[in-house]
């Protein structure tokens, strides 16, 4: 594991190194340029809360290490890590949690029988015998049980006595997961951004071009998915053979050996991607100079090659876009739309009930002081049903415009691979940066930028026609009465 993870993260500096320059230098150019971020939403957004703020805290059946039923304090902080305390006097006296759980890609299963098909997929065995398999719990405590399976690590099991704390635990723990996966990949710092498009680059040059579901956590975790994902086969061939237990043994012994060389691999990532940031801080530092000072000369530059690459690319990609891609858009986003916009009427339908039980209960208070509160807390709140509405509408546009995007663009570069215009760059290259050699990292990733916009721009075309028919199809919502009558008590509580 460790010479993998040393050959592969060896292959992928090249990447990274060229994007780090073109991060660096997008960093620059937005500062000279002042770019900002338009906020086009109408409610307000609520504050990230603080790092150590508790967002939830209960005792838990756990089936811990010792691989036995224990309960412990579980507490979760605004991190997203599962902290597991031997009790709440403990945790009082801030002593360290007995055991700390990031759930980065877990999946989250009630179902003894769900989750252990899903064990079964995960485990590569192709010899079809039949053998009964039990998750390895020396009898529930309980009845409600929550399966937490992790890819590539152990997995953690939780057990409730009654319905309703299971359902807390299960909201906490989706928040967690969820927080786990994508927080450090939308960070706007230039290492993500030139990881994220490293990671695309890189997969892309081995001919993967789909989306990822392992693009989760930190750019260690990545980067380790990325070398398991070349692991597998080859641990798989060579140890497999050897396991000649039974089949519950033998599954035992394979997902102890995934989870020792998950841990080994990002060991050896965590000091290789490490050193590898330190290099291209101070390889930017020395460029900076010259970025600032010529940041005409390369925008020019870059302007002129992107001019050739349109020419090149533009006319197959609007004809593979028109010819294979505009006749299935209607349908997609159809399918899209369903579920984002059932989601958000609950959200309305949730919000409006919340409302409408405020001002019943502000109508029944009788004591003023109470009265005072209840008002001091609806100054505050952040919904408002019309900015709702408007808010809504215009991230649905944005939720389906992405993943239409999503959806169509890796089949669209697959297509086009043949016509990167590789002997471009090295024809030009000299001509355009002639005086700008220390930035010819970044003629290179130009080309690429280039190709991946004249393609998105394509899509873009076609998306925004595909909503014009579908807007022109459907009829504008107005405020329903309840909707009205909701803002009206609002209004008046407020006031």
């Amino acid at each position: 594991p460790a010479g993998q993870a040393e050959a592969e993260l060896k292959e992928f500096s090249p990447y990274y190194t060229k994007q780090f320059s073109l991060a660096r230098f997008s960093e620059v150019e937005d500062d000279l340029e002042q770019h900002k971020e338009k906020i086009t939403q109408l409610l307000k957004q609520r504050g990230t809360p603080e790092q150590g703020e508790v967002l939830y805290e209960e005792c838990v059946l756990f089936f811990d290490e010792t691989r036995k039923w224990k309960e412990r304090y579980v507490v979760v902080r605004a991190n997203y890590c599962l902290e597991c305390h031997d009790s709440l006097e403990t945790f009082v006296k801030g002593i360290p949690p007995r055991q700390t759980l990031l759930p980065t890609g877990g999946t989250v299963l009630t179902s003894d029988d769900k989750y252990m098909a899903m064990v079964d997929t995960c485990f590569p065995d192709d010899t079809n015998v039949k053998e009964d398999f039990t998750p390895p719990l020396s009898g529930m405590p309980a009845q409600f049980p929550v399966y937490l399976r992790l890819p590539y690590r152990r997995d953690s099991y939780f057990c409730f006595r009654q319905e309703a704390k299971r359902a807390a635990f299960l909201s906490i723990l989706s928040d967690c997961i969820r927080h786990q996966n994508q927080d450090f990949l939308k960070k706007k710092t230039c290492e993500v951004q030139a990881f994220l498009k490293a990671i695309q680059l890189y997969r892309q040059d081995k001919g993967k071009y789909e989306a990822w579901d392992m693009l989760i956590g930190s750019d260690v975790r990545v980067m380790a998915n990325v070398v398991m994902e070349q692991l597998l086969p080859s641990l798989e061939k060579d140890m497999l053979p050897r396991l000649k237990a039974k089949k519950t043994e033998r599954k035992r012994v394979w997902f102890a050996t995934v989870e020792a060389a998950y841990i080994l691999v990002q060991e050896h990532l965590l000091e290789g991607l490490s050193a590898l940031k330190d290099e291209c801080r101070m390889s930017v530092r020395q460029q900076e100079v010259l970025i600032h000072s010529d940041m005409d000369q390369i925008l020019n530059s870059r302007h002129q090659l992107e001019e050739r690459v349109r020419a090149k690319v533009s006319e197959r990609a609007e004809k593979l876009c028109s010819e294979s891609v505009q006749p299935y858009l209607a349908s997609v986003l159809e399918e899209l739309m369903e579920p984002v916009s059932s989601g958000f009427l609950e959200g309305r339908q949730l919000s409006e009930h919340a409302m409408d039980q405020v001002c019943q209960d502000v109508l029944q208070l009788v004591n003023k002081e109470e009265l005072k509160k209840v008002l001091t807390s609806l100054v505050s709140l952040l919904c408002v049903p019309q900015q709702y509405d408007y808010d809504s509408s215009t991230v649905r546009k944005r939720i389906s415009r992405e993943a239409l995007v999503s959806i169509t663009l890796p089949f669209i570069k697959k297509n086009l691979a043949s016509c990167k215009p590789v002997s471009l760059t090295q024809t030009h290259r000299d001509l355009l940066f002639i005086k700008l050699r220390q930035f010819q990292s970044l003629t290179c990733v130009c080309v690429c930028v280039c190709v991946c916009v004249c393609v998105c721009v394509c899509i873009c075309v076609c998306v925004y026609r595909s909503f014009r028919v579908s807007s022109s199809q459907s009829t504008p919502t107005t405020p329903t009465t309840s909707m009205l009558r909701m803002s009206m008590r609002a209004s008046s509580c407020n006031r």
